[in-house]
């Protein structure tokens, strides 16, 4: 009954710490495509089923998530998958945006750096 256990815990921690490297080695960047988005904010669906934890089911959208936008960021091309960074370091929010808001009801909200291709972007 003990080996069950242990067993049980030790799996636990090995597919926790999977999906943490997995994260780690994509330099903590999500693949996403925008379904909606006006004046700085977009509804993001992350693309890659093992960050779908980062998201919510919400508004009809499985794996999706608010995100605003950092300033002067890439130019995204409608469903088209591009990669963001999730609560960047130095995030640059400081410029003027228009009042419009996207309609989104979930809870998980980040604000996000945009890139083309994503490795060791940390």
């Amino acid at each position: 009954m003990m080996n069950r256990i242990y067993f049980v815990i030790i799996s636990i921690i090995v597919l926790c710490n999977c999906e943490s490297q997995t994260f780690k080695s994509t330099g903590g960047c999500i693949p996403v495509v925008q379904l909606a988005g006006i004046c700085g904010q977009a509804v993001l669906q992350i693309q890659d089923p093992d960050l779908y934890h980062f998201g919510e089911d919400t508004d009809g959208y499985e794996h999706v998530f608010l995100a605003t936008i950092e300033c002067n960021a890439l130019q995204i091309e409608p469903g088209k998958t591009f990669y963001v960074q999730l609560n960047p370091d130095n995030f640059n929010g400081n410029c003027a945006m228009c009042l419009a808001a996207v309609d989104y009801s979930g809870s998980k909200k980040y604000p996000v750096r945009i890139f083309n291709s994503c490795s060791n972007k940390e």
